[in-house]
C-alpha cells in the first residue's frame, strides 16, 4: 500500500483532503490567497492542524477528510472529524486532537484483536494438524479392514461352496441312516418274535443234550447213541429235527 501522502484542495468539496501522492488537484504550494491569508495569520494554528491531519493519516483510508463548513460547533461522523471556521483555535485543535485519540484507540483495538486472531489461527493450524494426523491412521486402518474383508468374504465363499457340497452328501447319508434304521428295527422283531427268535432256540438243557456213550457199548450202540445225541442238539438249537440219515 501506498504510505505516501500529500494535502490537496478539493474545490468540489471546498477543502483540504489528506491524499495518496499519486492524487491529482491543488496542492499547498497552490494554495489561494484567501488560504494563503489564512495561513499568514494563524500560521501556528495551519500547521498545528496540517501536523495533526498527517499523523491521522497513518490510521485513516486515503481519502479520509478534513472539511471546514459553515455552521456552528464541531462535529463527527463516522471516521471523519468536522472542524468548523466559526470555531476558536483552541476548540478545532481539541476536535483534531479528539480525533487523534479516537484513532489511537481503534488501532490499539485492531492490533489487540489481530494478536488474539493470530493466536486462534496457530492454534487451529496445530488442531488441524492434529486432525491431519488422525485422518491419515484412520485411512490406514481402513485399508487394512478392506483387505481383511476381502480374505474373509474370499473364505466365506470357499466355505459355503464346501457347505453346498456337504450338503448333498448329509442329505445321502440321512438317507442311508434312516434305510439302516428300519433294517435293524426288521431284524430286531425277527429277533424277539416268532420261531425264529433266540428264545425259541436257547431251549438246551441237560435232557435233551443227549446220553454219554459207554466204553463198554456196541458200535452199533455207539453209532444209535450218535444218531440220537445230534437230533437233541439240533433241536435244542431250534433249527428243526435232523432227518433219519442225515445225522
Amino acid at each position: 500500500m501506498n504510505k505516501t501522502y500529500k494535502v490537496i484542495y478539493n474545490r468540489t468539496r471546498c477543502m483540504y483532503q489528506v491524499v495518496s501522492e499519486l492524487a491529482k488537484g491543488r496542492t499547498k504550494s497552490e494554495t489561494p490567497e484567501m488560504m494563503k491569508t489564512v495561513f499568514s495569520k494563524h500560521g501556528s494554528l495551519a500547521r498545528g492542524i496540517v501536523m495533526t491531519v498527517l499523523s491521522m493519516s497513518l490510521a485513516m483510508p486515503v481519502g479520509v477528510a478534513v472539511q471546514a463548513e459553515e455552521g456552528s460547533g464541531n462535529t463527527g461522523s463516522g471516521d471523519t472529524t468536522y472542524i468548523s471556521d466559526t470555531n476558536t483555535e483552541v476548540k478545532n485543535i481539541q476536535a483534531l486532537d479528539k480525533q487523534v485519540v479516537k484513532n489511537a484507540q481503534d488501532i490499539a483495538n485492531n492490533k489487540t484483536s489481530i494478536d488474539t486472531n493470530t493466536t486462534n489461527i496457530g492454534t487451529n493450524q496445530s488442531n488441524i494438524e492434529g486432525n491431519k494426523t488422525a485422518i491419515g491412521e484412520n485411512k490406514t486402518a481402513i485399508e487394512k479392514n478392506i483387505t481383511s474383508i476381502a480374505k474373509n468374504t474370499s473364505t466365506i465363499a470357499a466355505n459355503k461352496t464346501a457347505i453346498d457340497k456337504n450338503t448333498a452328501s448329509i442329505a445321502t447319508n440321512t438317507s442311508n441312516i434312516a434305510a439302516n434304521t428300519t433294517a435293524i428295527s426288521d431284524l430286531e422283531t425277527k429277533l424277539t418274535t416268532g420261531d425264529n427268535s433266540l428264545a425259541s432256540k436257547a431251549n438246551v438243557n441237560a435232557s435233551n443234550i443227549g446220553k454219554n456213550i459207554t466204553t463198554g457199548a456196541t458200535d452199533d450202540e455207539k453209532k444209535k447213541k450218535q444218531e440220537d445225541n445230534a437230533k437233541l442238539w439240533g433241536e435244542a438249537l431250534g433249527i428243526g429235527t435232523i432227518a433219519d440219515g442225515n445225522e
